[in-house]
C-alpha cells in the first residue's frame, strides 16, 4: 500500500498526499521546509525539510524522485522539557467514508458530503448563467444586436464563450461562484488550496468544451450525459481530474433547494423571456 503524507499549517491538516503529490506542490512553492510532516510510518510530526525525498526537492525546480524513503521511528525517550508541542491540534483525523476516485480528505469541513452531487452542479450553473444572461441580453438590446432567430442563437453561443473569464475570474477571487455559493459548494485544488487564476480559466475552459460542448445542439447533449455518467461512476469530471480541482458539497437542505429551483425557473423565464421580445420586435 502507498506511504500516505499529510501537511501541517495553521493548525490545520491538509491530505493525505501521495509522495509525487507532495513533491509537485513544494516545487510550486505551496509548502516550506519548517511545516510540519505526518507520514504514516513514523507515526510522528517532522519539519517537512528533515524528511526525504522532500528536503531534497526544497531548493531545486528539476523533480526529485517520489520514491518514499521511510524514515526510522525513534526510539522511546524522555521529552525534552525544552521542545515545544507543534501546533497540531491533534493527529490526523480518519478521512470520511468515500466511494472510489472522490477526493474527500482529512482536514476538509465535518460537514462535507459525497461530491458526486451532478444535479446540485447542474443547477449550481443554471444559476451562475442565468445571471449572466439575464446582465447580457439587457447590454445586447443596448448595443443593438440582431435578435432573429439566427442572431439569437449566435448570441447564446458568444454568451457562453464570454461566461468561460467570467467564471474563471470569479473563482479565483472567492473560491465559489453565486450559483454555487447558493447551493454551498466551492471549487479548490486537490490540495485544498484555492484555485489561481490560470487553473481556473483552464477549468472553466475544460467545462465549456467538455461539458457544455460549447453550447452547441445534440453535442451539449452529449457532453453533459458523458460527464454525468463519468462523475456518477468515478467520482470526477473529466475537467477536474485533469486540472487537479475538485468541489467540494455541504448540505444543501430542501428549502435552500425549492429556492434553486424557483431561482433557475425565474433567470431563465426572464432571459428566454426577452429574447423572444426582442425577436418579435424584430421580425414586425
Amino acid at each position: 500500500m502507498a506511504e500516505s503524507y499529510f501537511v501541517a499549517r495553521d493548525e490545520k491538516q491538509i491530505g493525505p498526499f501521495t509522495a509525487k503529490e507532495l513533491l509537485r506542490a513544494i516545487r510550486e512553492g505551496r509548502y516550506q521546509p519548517d511545516d510540519l510532516l505526518w507520514q504514516d510510518s513514523v507515526g510522528d510530526w517532522l519539519p517537512l525539510g528533515d524528511v526525504s525525498p522532500f528536503k531534497q526537492q526544497f531548493g531545486t525546480p528539476d523533480p526529485v524522485d517520489a520514491e518514499p524513503v521511510v524514515q526510522p521511528a525513534p526510539p522511546p525517550a524522555q521529552p525534552k522539557k525544552t521542545q515545544t508541542s507543534p501546533p497540531v491540534t491533534q493527529l490526523p483525523p480518519t478521512a470520511p467514508a468515500a466511494k472510489g476516485g472522490e477526493l474527500i480528505r482529512p482536514g476538509d469541513s465535518g460537514s462535507m458530503v459525497t461530491q458526486r452531487r451532478p444535479f446540485v452542479r447542474y443547477a449550481a450553473r443554471m444559476i451562475d448563467l442565468g445571471l449572466f444572461f439575464f446582465i447580457v441580453i439587457p447590454l445586447a438590446r443596448e448595443l443593438g444586436l440582431p435578435f432573429s432567430n439566427q442572431g439569437m442563437f449566435m448570441l447564446e453561443l458568444l454568451a457562453l464563450a464570454l461566461f468561460v473569464p467570467v467564471e474563471a475570474l470569479v473563482l479565483a477571487r472567492f473560491g465559489t461562484t453565486p450559483g454555487k455559493a447558493f447551493l454551498r459548494a466551492r471549487v479548490v485544488r486537490d490540495d485544498g488550496q484555492r484555485l489561481d487564476l490560470g487553473t481556473a480559466i483552464s477549468r472553466s475552459t475544460k467545462v465549456w468544451l467538455m461539458g457544455w460542448g460549447l453550447g452547441l445542439p445534440l453535442i451539449s447533449l452529449v457532453t453533459l450525459i458523458l460527464s454525468f455518467v463519468r462523475l456518477t461512476g468515478e467520482g470526477k469530471t473529466a475537467w477536474d481530474a485533469q486540472c487537479n480541482t475538485r468541489v467540494l458539497h455541504e448540505p444543501v437542505g430542501f428549502g435552500r433547494g425549492f429556492l434553486a429551483i424557483v431561482l433557475i425557473f425565474f433567470l431563465m423565464g426572464s432571459s428566454v423571456g426577452g429574447l423572444v421580445e426582442q425577436a418579435a420586435r424584430f421580425g414586425s
